[in-house]
C-alpha cells in the first residue's frame, strides 16, 4: 500500500470517527439536556468530533489554502480535548463539584476552555499571533503538529497549561476519587478507571510510540480510543442513569431519528461532494496536463520544423557562397514555403544584411543579440532565439538565428528568420478555453512568446514576477497551485523546454469547480428535500403507529378522571390492537368492579355511619355514666341513655347476687321493664333465657328472632320484642351482671353491633365497679372517720380530765392561764361563744366579749371567729398528737435504756436486781418484787 492510500485511509477514518462522535454528542444531549452528565459528555464528544474532522481535512490538504481551516480547528480544539476529559470525569463522578458552592471549579475550567477558541479568532482576524501563526508558505500538504503553526507569544503558557497542568489535574482527580473517596459507587469507579486508562493510552501513544508510528497514525489511534471510550460513556449514561424524560414521545422520537439520520445524510452528501470534487479536480488536472503536453508538443514541433528549415538554409551552397544574388534567390524561395515568416535574411560578420526575402533595403543588425550570439556560436546545431520589436515590422517578433559556416567550419555570416508573435501563437497552438483557461509560452527570459491574448505578446510582457514563472524557474514542473494578490486561486501545469522556453497552462479553480458548485446546489437541494420528505414520512408513520397509544393515553386519562364508559377503538391486528382489546376488557372489568365496589362502599359507609353513631352514642353513655357515683342512679341513668341514644325498645341491667345463683334486674328503661323491677324480676344464672346464658357462660348471646327464648321471661311485660342481645358485664374475668337490650325489629343486631355494645358493656362494667368501689370507700372512710373521732374524743377526755378547768384568758391586763369552774357562756348582747370541735366532737368553747357599750356582733365577725375556731381545733389536735408522740418517744427511750442496762450482764441475779432497780427508779415506786415461778404441769 503506497503512502497516498494510507493517507486517504486515515483521512476517511478520522471523518468516520468525527461523524460517529457528532451523532453521539447530539443523541446524548437530546436524551436529557437538563442533566449535567449528559451536557458535559456531549460537549466532550463535540470537541473530539471537530478535532477529528479537522485532522481528516488536514490530511487531505495539498497546500496552505486547503490546510487553513483545519489548522484553525486544530489550534482551537486540540488543547481542549484534555479539558473535556476533566469536565466529563467530574460530571460523571463528582457532579456536585460543578454545582452549588463548588461550581467555581467548573467555572474556572470552562473559562480555560472558552479562552482558546476566542484567542484563535483574535489571531485570525487581527493577526496578533498570540497563539495561532499559520502555516509556512513552503507547506506542501499532509498533517502537521501544532508546533508548526501554533507558536505565538503565548504558546509556552498554553502548552504548559493545557497539555501539562490540566493533564496532571486530571490524574490527581482520578487518584483522589479512587484512593480517598470511599463512598464512590461501583459503576462510577469503573468509569474512573476507564477514563484513567484513556489518559494512560494517550501518554503511551504520544511518548512511547513516537519513534514507531508516524504522527497521523498515532493521532488516529488516540482519536479512535477517545471515540470508543466516549461511546461507552454515552451508552452507560443511557442505560445506568435513568432520568426523567419530558415532552411528547412522537416529537422526541422524530428528534432522535433526525439527530441520527441528518448527520449521516450530511456526511454522505459531504463525501459525495468531496469525491465529486476530487474527480473534477483530477479531470481538471488531467486536462491541464494534456493541454500543456499538446502545447509543448506543438511548440517543439514548430521549433524543430523552423529550426530544421533554418539549418538547411545556412548549409545551402548559395548561402555559404555569401553571394547576395544567390542568397536572395534562395531566401525568396524559402519564404514562399514558410509563409508565416515575414523575414528571412543573411548578414555578414559585421551585422550588415547580405540579402533579405522581403525586398526591404538592407539593414544593420550588429546590435542584436541574435546576431551576436550566433556569430559567437561554435556550431550551427543550436539556434539562438530572441523576442524583440522588429525593425522591419515594428511589432513584437520572434527571431531565430544560426551561424553560416564554410567548409572549414569557419563562421562567415549569420542566417536568421523572424516571425510575428501572433503568428507564432497561432502556430504553436496557444489556446484558451472557458473564461479563464489559457495556455501560453514564454522564452528563456520569461517574456511572452505565444499567448491567446495578443496584448501579452504585443507588449512582450515579462512574466518573471508571476507565481508560475517563479516556480518554473525554481525547478517546479507539473501541477502547481497559486493564489494571486486578488485572492484568486489558480491551478496550473508547468513544463520547461530544452531551449529554456516555458509552457504554462492554467485555469482559475473557481471555474474548474463551477460544475461542483452546481452539483452541490443540486445535491444539497435534493438532500434538504429528502430530509423533509423523510421527516414527513417518519412523522406520519409515527403518528399512524402511535395513534393507538394516543387513544390508550386519552382513554387512561378519561378513566382516571372517572369516565368508565370510555373505550379504545381496535384499528389493527398487531400488538397495538391486542393491547387495545386487553385495555377495553380491563375497562369493562374495572367498570363492573367499581360498580360493585361502589355498592359495597355504600353499604360499608352506611354500616360505618351506623357504627360511628353507635360508637358516639356509646362514648356519650359511657361519659355520662362515668360521672355518676351512686350505683342506683348510675344503673337507671345508663339504661335510659342506651334507649335514648340507640333507639332501642328496652334496655335493662341485671346484677348477679352475692350467691352467684341469680341475675337480678336492677334497672330498666321501658315501662314493662319497670313493672318487672317492681316484681323483683330475676333469672337463674346459666339456665333461664339468653340473659341467664350470658351470665353463666360469660359470652354475648343474640336472638335475632326471639322465639322460644322469650317464653322464659314468664310474663307479657315486653310483648313487642323481636330481637334481643345479652352482653355479660365482666370485671376481672368475673361476671357481675348482664346488659340486656331488646328491639322491636327482627334481625336488628349484627356482629359489629355486638362489638360496639360489648365495648359499651365493658365501659358500663367499669362504671359499675367504680360506683361500687366508691361506695365501699366512702363507707370505709366514714367508718374510719367515726373510729378516729372516737379515739380522739377519748384522748381529749383523758387530757381534759388531767387538766380540768384549764382556761386561757386575754383582757386589758394581758394574757392569763388559769383554772375556772365557770360554765361556758352563751351568746349574749356583748359576748359570743363558739364551740371548739375536733373530729365532730366539742372539746372546748371560744368565748369572746366586746367592751361594754361596744358595737354589736356582725355576721362578718361571727364568720371570722368560726373560721378561727376551726383552725384552732385543728391546731389543738395537732398539738395533742405532738404531745402523745413525745410521750411515746420518751417512754420508748426509757424502756430502751432500761433494756440496755439489763442486757449488760448475763448473770440471772444481776439481771433481776438491775431490772428491779431501774424500773423502780423509772416509775418512782416504793417497792418492786420480781418473782420466778414454775408453771404447773397440770
Amino acid at each position: 500500500m503506497n503512502l497516498f492510500s494510507v493517507t486517504q485511509l486515515l483521512q476517511y477514518g478520522f471523518w468516520f470517527f468525527a461523524l460517529l462522535e457528532f451523532v453521539l454528542a447530539l443523541y446524548v444531549l437530546l436524551l436529557n439536556f437538563r442533566h449535567i452528565a449528559n451536557c458535559y459528555t456531549s460537549l466532550s464528544l463535540l470537541i473530539v468530533a471537530f478535532n477529528s474532522f479537522a485532522i481528516g481535512g488536514m490530511l487531505r490538504a495539498t497546500d496552505v489554502t486547503q490546510a487553513t481551516w483545519p489548522t484553525y480547528l486544530l489550534a482551537a480544539t486540540s488543547p481542549l480535548v484534555q479539558v473535556g476529559v476533566l469536565l466529563t470525569s467530574m460530571a460523571l463522578v463528582k457532579p456536585a463539584w460543578l454545582r452549588g458552592s463548588k461550581q467555581w471549579v467548573g467555572g474556572v475550567i470552562w473559562g480555560l476552555g472558552l479562552a482558546l477558541p476566542l484567542l484563535v479568532v483574535v489571531d485570525v482576524n487581527f493577526g496578533t499571533q498570540l497563539w495561532y501563526v499559520g502555516l509556512d508558505a513552503t507547506y506542501a500538504g499532509g498533517y502537521l503538529s501544532l508546533g508548526k503553526y501554533a507558536t505565538g507569544l503565548l504558546s509556552p503558557i498554553i502548552f504548559g497549561m493545557y497539555f501539562y497542568f490540566i493533564s496532571l489535574a486530571t490524574i490527581f482527580f482520578f487518584l483522589y476519587v479512587t484512593v480517598w473517596d470511599k463512598a464512590l459507587g461501583k459503576n462510577k469507579r469503573r468509569l474512573v478507571w476507564l477514563l484513567g486508562g484513556l489518559q494512560l493510552l494517550s501518554f503511551i501513544i504520544q511518548v512511547g510510540l513516537k519513534g514507531v508510528l508516524i504522527l497521523p497514525v498515532r493521532t488516529f489511534i488516540l482519536g479512535g480510543g477517545i471515540a470508543l471510550v466516549y461511546i461507552y460513556i454515552a451508552f452507560h449514561q443511557m442505560i445506568s442513569e435513568r432520568h426523567l424524560q419530558r415532552g411528547h414521545v412522537q416529537f422526541r422520537l422524530i428528534a432522535v431519528v433526525m439527530v441520527i439520520t441528518l448527520p449521516i445524510f450530511v456526511a454522505m452528501v459531504f463525501l459525495f461532494i468531496s469525491w465529486s470534487q476530487s474527480k473534477i479536480e483530477d479531470g481538471a488536472a488531467t486536462r491541464l496536463q494534456l493541454t500543456n503536453h499538446a502545447v509543448t508538443i506543438s511548440t517543439e514541433l514548430w521549433l524543430r520544423f523552423n529550426i530544421g528549415a533554418l539549418q538547411q538554409l545556412v548549409n545551402q551552397p548559395e548561402i555559404v557562397s555569401m553571394d547576395a544574388a544567390q542568397q536572395l534567390e534562395e531566401l525568396t524561395g524559402l519564404q514562399k514555403v514558410y509563409s508565416h515568416l515575414y523575414l528571412i535574411s543573411t548578414t555578414d560578420l559585421q551585422g550588415m544584411n547580405v540579402a533579405r526575402s522581403d525586398g526591404v533595403p538592407l539593414k544593420d543588425y550588429s546590435d542584436r543579440y541574435w546576431f551576436q550570439a550566433a556569430r559567437a556560436a561554435p556550431d550551427a546545431e543550436h539556434p539562438i532565439f530572441q523576442t524583440l520589436i522588429g525593425r522591419t515590422s515594428g511589432k513584437p517578433a520572434l527571431v531565430a538565428s544560426l551561424p553560416i559556416q564554410n567548409a572549414a567550419g569557419q563562421t562567415i555570416g549569420v542566417g536568421m528568420f523572424a516571425s510575428d508573435l501572433n503568428t507564432v501563437a497561432q502556430e504553436v497552438a496557444a489556446v484558451s478555453w472557458g473564461n479563464t483557461g489559457i495556455a501560453y509560452v514564454v522564452d528563456e527570459n520569461n517574456r511572452v512568446v505565444a499567448h491567446p491574448d495578443p496584448a501579452f505578446s504585443g507588449e512582450l510582457r515579462d512574466l518573471s514576477a508571476t507565481a508560475p514563472l517563479k516556480a518554473l524557474r525554481s525547478g517546479t514542473e507539473g501541477e502547481f497551485f497559486f493564489t494571486t494578490e486578488e485572492k484568486v486561486r489558480w491551478r496550473s501545469y508547468l513544463t520547461e523546454l530544452e531551449n529554456g522556453w516555458g509552457v504554462i497552462v492554467q485555469q482559475q479553480e473557481a471555474e474548474i469547480l463551477l460544475p461542483l458548485r452546481y452539483l452541490q446546489r443540486i445535491v444539497w437541494g435534493i438532500t434538504v428535500l429528502m430530509v423533509f420528505i423523510l421527516a414527513g414520512l417518519f412523522f406520519f408513520a409515527l403518528r399512524q403507529a402511535l395513534t393507538p397509544i394516543t387513544g390508550l393515553t386519552e382513554a387512561a386519562v378519561a378513566i382516571a378522571a372517572g369516565d368508565l364508559t370510555c373505550m379504545v377503538p381496535v384499528e389493527s391486528g398487531d400488538e397495538f390492537g391486542v393491547l387495545a382489546q386487553a385495555f377495553n376488557q380491563m375497562t369493562v372489568q374495572l367498570h363492573d368492579l367499581i360498580g360493585s365496589l361502589e355498592q359495597r362502599v355504600a353499604d360499608r359507609t352506611a354500616s360505618l355511619a351506623r357504627r360511628s353513631s353507635y360508637l358516639a352514642a356509646a362514648a356519650q353513655v359511657a361519659r355520662d355514666a362515668a360521672a355518676i357515683r351512686d350505683l342506683s342512679q348510675l344503673l337507671d341513668q345508663t339504661v335510659r341513655l342506651i334507649s335514648e341514644r340507640f333507639g332501642f325498645y328496652h334496655a335493662g341491667i341485671f346484677l348477679v347476687d352475692e350467691t352467684g345463683e341469680y341475675a337480678v334486674l336492677q334497672a330498666a328503661s321501658s315501662a314493662g321493664g319497670r313493672r318487672m323491677l317492681a316484681q323483683k324480676h330475676r333469672l337463674k344464672v346459666g339456665e333461664v333465657g339468653i340473659v341467664g346464658y350470658a351470665a353463666g357462660a360469660g359470652e354475648p348471646r343474640i336472638a335475632l328472632d326471639v322465639g322460644q327464648d322469650a317464653v322464659f321471661f314468664g310474663n307479657l311485660n315486653l310483648p313487642d320484642t323481636r330481637s334481643e342481645i345479652a352482653l355479660p358485664l365482666k370485671s376481672q374475668e368475673r361476671v357481675i351482671g348482664v346488659l340486656d337490650v331488646q328491639s322491636i325489629e327482627p334481625g336488628a343486631f349484627t356482629e359489629e353491633d355486638v362489638a360496639v355494645l360489648q365495648t359499651l358493656a365493658d365501659q358500663i362494667t367499669v362504671a359499675i365497679s367504680n360506683a361500687q368501689l366508691f361506695q365501699q370507700v366512702r363507707e370505709s372512710l366514714e367508718t374510719e372517720r367515726r373510729l378516729s373521732g372516737e379515739l380522739s374524743i377519748q384522748a381529749w377526755r383523758a387530757l381534759l380530765h388531767a387538766r380540768s378547768g384549764l382556761e386561757v384568758r386575754r383582757n386589758q391586763q394581758g394574757l392569763h392561764l388559769q383554772r375556772t369552774e365557770e360554765a361556758p357562756e352563751s351568746r349574749g348582747a356583748e359576748g359570743l361563744a363558739l364551740p371548739i370541735e375536733v373530729r365532730g366532737q366539742t372539746i372546748g368553747v371560744l368565748n369572746a366579749r366586746r367592751p361594754a357599750g361596744g358595737a354589736p356582733w356582725t355576721e362578718e365577725d361571727q364568720s371570722w371567729l368560726e373560721m378561727f375556731t376551726e383552725q384552732l381545733g385543728t391546731a389543738l389536735e395537732s398539738a395533742r398528737l405532738y404531745e402523745d408522740a413525745q410521750r411515746r418517744a420518751t417512754r420508748e427511750q426509757l424502756v430502751g435504756e432500761v433494756s440496755a442496762h439489763i442486757r449488760e450482764s448475763l448473770d440471772m441475779d444481776t439481771v433481776l436486781q438491775t431490772a428491779a432497780r431501774e424500773i423502780s427508779q423509772l416509775l418512782g415506786l416504793a417497792a418492786l418484787d420480781v418473782r420466778l415461778k414454775m408453771a404447773d404441769k397440770s
